[in-house]
């Protein structure tokens, strides 16, 4: 540990100031964003400043680094990404399922403008880690340390929500949704301590509901869906998979959300590897708390 950074380490073992430093690097690290004109650069350049000020104010702590903070690549990552991406594959193939049973017919294919189809999938990436830079970033991760994590989900979850407020047709099967999937995104970084996975899983869910279902993404349509639909527009079939928000404001979404929670619980586990450094990083930062006077380093 680096003797002419203990106050500096000391500052930033301390929760609410993490927090108040990075609220303070974001907003200041944003203003020149205003001088963009093209908005997928608008998003990218947000996206930038949300991951460098979130790296910063981790790397400054007592042993924090990128790891630390939920982005590191080995075996285990690859293996987990890869299966929470065939769980969320084989989820939209119910969707599919519970599609067609409710009458509705594939009648053919949509002819896609590739650059337009590229560029609207890296926004929904875009958006997507941008959320859980700001819902399970640095804000999530000092509030956790200090409270109950799971007491600490659901607040987040519910302000995940409440965000998604102004969003068009919001409703309040879609609120509830959308608080679910908050928990799952949650409880996924919980489970992993990697930010990777509920990254990957919030954009897979957004694309694969825009492309293979040609839903709106939280109310808005992005046209990018590949297969056009006949579907029986009743009151059954837009209660159980929604309507002009999308798929969040159907009850079918609450049933998915609630079974892929429940595997990740059950068969998704910490990577030893961040772990070890969460560990080493909580062991510097309680000598400094513990220690102030008599720092044994």
């Amino acid at each position: 540990m680096n003797l002419n950074l203990i106050h500096l380490y000391r500052v930033t073992s301390i929760w609410w100031l993490r927090i108040v430093l990075w609220l303070v690097l974001f907003i200041f690290g944003v203003l020149p964003g205003f001088l963009i004109t093209t908005p997928i650069l608008i998003t990218l350049y947000i996206l930038f400043i949300l991951f460098l000020s979130s790296i910063i104010i981790e790397s400054i702590r007592a042993g924090g680094s990128i790891i630390t903070f939920g982005f590191y690549v080995n075996k285990k990552t690859i293996y987990d990404s890869a299966i929470l991406i065939l769980i969320t594959i084989s989820a939209f193939s119910l969707y599919f399922a519970i599609n067609f049973i409710l009458g509705a017919e594939v009648i053919g294919f949509e002819k896609i403008n590739c650059n337009y189809f590229i560029n609207i999938s890296m926004l929904i990436f875009i958006y997507a880690a941008s959320e859980e830079l700001i819902f399970r970033g640095i804000i999530f991760q000092a509030l956790i340390e200090k409270f109950n994590p799971i007491i600490v989900s659901i607040f987040i979850s519910f302000i995940f929500s409440i965000s998604h407020y102004f969003n068009p047709n919001f409703s309040i099967i879609a609120f509830f949704n959308i608080f679910l999937g908050g928990m799952l995104l949650s409880i996924l970084y919980l489970q992993t301590f990697s930010l990777i996975h509920p990254i990957i899983f919030h954009f897979l869910w957004n694309w694969l509901q825009a492309v293979l279902l040609s839903s709106p993404i939280s109310g808005n349509d992005y046209n990018i869906g590949i297969l056009i639909y006949k579907r029986n527009e009743n009151w059954i079939s837009q209660l159980l998979l929604g309507n002009q928000f999308g798929i969040e404001e159907g009850l079918i979404s609450a049933v998915v959300i609630i079974m892929i929670t429940f595997i990740v619980v059950k068969y998704f586990e910490p990577n030893p590897y961040i772990a070890s450094k969460i560990f080493f990083r909580k062991y510097n930062e309680a000598i400094i708390t513990w220690n102030k006077h008599n720092l044994k380093l």
